[in-house]
């Protein structure tokens, strides 16, 4: 190991800096990792402000002069006792308590200065030796500065040996109570273990965050007032909706309110059932109205019905994470929600996972909805004029409705994530349209055929800057967005503002690097200023030597970046084309797997958008044109004679299995015999299944 006295000789240069700036430079790159004394015992700490002092004297000097870098602490009571085990006999408590006591001390200003609060975390999850109870004790000493603590035990001797330092915790404003499986307990329920060591808390004058694990009903009332009153923000797993209801009726000052579930412990069972005798609000009178809460997460769209007991008019940001089961009433009563009481929205972000493309497919008896999106009347529609922001992840027929709801003039970012059909693109165009608004960065992922909507879109958002584009992109939409080399034109180019550029998981059988590399020359000169590109491996030839031109003409820096290699051409004052190649499936039937993927997944997304097209409700005229474009790559398919690739364990006529899968009713053979020749191409390829006939990739 190099010491600090033989680098004092090697560091002139950078003695020469000011102490004030190296300050700078350590408060930067010194504050990411917390201090974990285990690491620090065993020799293996990457926490910079220990390893720091040890390079010179003056990087010493600045270190131990700056408390705040010393305040982060970690201490697992459980890896400590490992390395007191038979087979770590030089394990030295005493140094144990000495690295504690050292950074307490280091984390002490040494004028009158205010210290700043520490920020501790806790494990202890196995029963606790005496040596355990001791480095507990130490850190004690100074709990009256614990700003924060996080605790993650689920022993009963911890709890009792924090509780009784309770009333010490004056400067505590954020406590986070995990309580992992297994327990130490015999006797005790681990939850009435929790509840009580919450409700010893009685006395923390600052706490204003809250985390718990289980938050209990007990704590509506044996909580003083003036704790209420304090709290901004909860986070807590598996709460009913009353407790949800008691908790806004006494914090009324809080501001943020995530809510989460437990579904590895079982309890989402157990919300399910306590959602099914929720009483329906009769009045406004049973409607909690909170003043303050500004954010709130739910955790899924079931509680989409607690919306109703709620009346929140200063929401700014409402976010829904996961989903169990699609229905169109849990958008009626986000509507109802937002109409009623959420006209200061500026953020409303949905991540929903209902299942995949063949749940949709055996839910399509589920439609009756769709005549009361179609004809919604002018009164049905509500405006946020506030709302700025909008993330919709998984957008399958029912859940698009909701745009058929929303007017928002004030939208400029907007991201439909995982777009199921070509109704759910049209309603967010409709939308847009209706909207009048200014859209400066859209992500749109869809895999259909039709590009005619997103061209609508686009025309719509003149003054847009940011475009992430996944799925299939093709050569019309990449010509609409390019200049005209004639300046005298009269026509303008789709996104005239555009800076940043993404095209991700693009099949490359749609669209050609010709007439990408012709859309990016024709914008060399304007404020375009980055493009990514993600492309599969077959197409990464082609792809590199269009773009390489493009860098030799000095219009790109060309950044080419796969598993193996980088490079990188082209003037660095130039915007940027970043290529990123996909991993390859292997090397010889990648191009072989590449097509057909790309392709399958194409024609099984295009029949589940058409599927819903073909309800009664919706047909009134003649096929959409979408249809009509599945022949190309249908004769595409038919035409492969390359050799059947497996990958994993997965063929390509398993690919192809979820398209024959189709109801009957929905059939869509009266187009150029479709569900025939698709038929025919997996019987096909089912009959090269066959030790003697498949080709594996290596």
């Amino acid at each position: 190991m190099i010491m600090s006295s033989d680098l004092d000789t090697d560091l002139t240069g950078e003695n020469t800096l000011p102490n004030e700036l190296w300050r700078e430079i350590f408060a930067l790159s010194c504050t990411r990792r917390p201090l974990d004394i285990v690491s620090i015992m065993r020799g293996k700490s990457w926490s910079m402000q220990w390893i720091l002092p040890q390079v010179c004297r003056k990087w010493r000097e600045a270190i131990l002069d700056m408390p705040d870098l010393w305040t982060n602490i970690s201490l697992d009571v459980d890896r400590l006792e490992e390395d007191m085990g038979p087979k770590t006999a030089s394990f030295d408590p005493s140094r144990t308590k000495h690295i504690i006591r050292t950074i307490l001390s280091r984390s002490r200003p040494k004028s009158h200065a205010r210290s700043k609060p520490l920020k501790v975390s806790l494990t202890v999850h196995r029963p606790i030796s005496d040596w355990g109870f001791e480095y507990l004790h130490i850190l004690s000493e100074d709990c009256a500065r614990w700003g924060s603590l996080y605790i993650q035990t689920t022993s009963t001797a911890c709890f009792m040996d924090l509780a009784s330092v309770s009333d010490r915790l004056v400067s505590l404003t954020h406590l986070s109570l995990e309580d992992p499986a297994p327990w130490d307990l015999i006797d005790e329920d681990p939850i009435d273990v929790v509840r009580k060591f919450t409700l010893s808390l009685g006395r923390l004058p600052s706490l204003t965050s809250l985390h718990l694990s289980h938050l209990p009903d007990e704590l509506l009332s044996e909580w003083p007032e003036s704790i209420w009153n304090n709290i901004s923000r909860i986070s807590t797993l598996n709460l009913s909706v009353q407790t949800m209801k008691g908790v806004l009726q006494l914090a009324k000052h809080l501001r943020a309110f995530n809510l989460q579930i437990d579904a590895a412990r079982g309890f989402y069972t157990e919300l399910r059932a306590n959602f099914q005798g929720l009483r329906r609000v009769e009045s406004e009178e049973d409607r909690v109205i909170h003043q303050c809460l500004t954010h709130l997460l739910l955790p899924h769209t079931d509680w989409f019905r607690s919306l109703e007991h709620l009346a929140l008019p200063n929401l700014v940001e409402l976010k829904i994470e996961k989903i169990s089961i699609v229905r169109h009433f849990h958008v009626l009563s986000l509507v109802d929600f937002l109409r009623r009481s959420a006209p200061s929205l500026q953020t409303l972000k949905a991540k929903l996972r209902p299942g995949g493309v063949k749940y949709r497919w055996d839910h399509l008896h589920e439609h009756q909805w769709l005549t009361r999106s179609d004809y919604l009347i002018a009164s049905d529609q509500i405006t946020l004029t506030s709302l700025t922001s909008l993330y919709w992840d998984n957008s399958t027929p029912e859940y698009a409705s909701l745009f058929d709801f929303l007017i928002v003039p004030s939208l400029s970012n907007l991201e439909v994530v995982n777009c199921a059909s070509a109704y759910s693109l049209e309603r967010v165009s409709y939308m847009i349209q209706r909207s009048s608004c200014s859209l400066h960065a859209l992500r749109l992922e869809y895999l259909g055929l039709v590009d005619k909507t997103l061209e609508t879109i686009l025309q719509a958002s003149p003054y847009l800057e940011y475009l992430v584009l996944e799925g299939v992109v093709h050569d019309h939409l990449l010509g609409k967005m390019t200049f005209p080399s004639n300046t005298e034109a009269s026509s303008f180019p789709l996104l005239p503002c555009l800076k940043r550029l993404k095209i991700l998981r693009a099949a490359g059988q749609i669209f050609s690097p010709k007439a990408l590399t012709s859309m990016l020359r024709s914008r060399s000169c304007t404020n375009l200023e980055e493009v990514k590109l993600s492309i599969r491996p077959y197409s990464q030839k082609p792809v590199q030597d269009a773009f390489k031109d493009l860098a030799h003409k000095d219009l790109f820096a060309v950044h080419i970046c796969n598993e193996f290699s980088n490079e990188l051409t082209g003037p660095s004052h130039a915007p940027c084309v970043q290529i990123k190649i996909y991993r390859d499936y292997g090397r010889r039937l990648a191009e072989n797997l590449g097509i057909i993927q790309d392709t399958a997944a194409v024609l099984a997304e295009s029949l589940c958008e058409n599927s819903f097209l073909r309800v009664p409700e919706r047909l009134g005229g003649p096929p959409d044109e979408n249809l009509r474009l599945l022949e190309p790559l249908l004769s595409h398919l038919e035409q492969f004679s390359g050799p059947i690739p497996k990958v994993r364990k997965i063929t390509l006529w398993q690919h192809m299995r979820a398209i024959i899968s189709i109801p009957q009713e929905l059939r869509v053979d009266s187009h150029f015999g479709y569900f025939e020749r698709v038929q025919a191409l997996t019987d096909r390829w089912k009959a090269a299944y066959s030790p003697g006939k498949l080709l594996v990739s290596d």
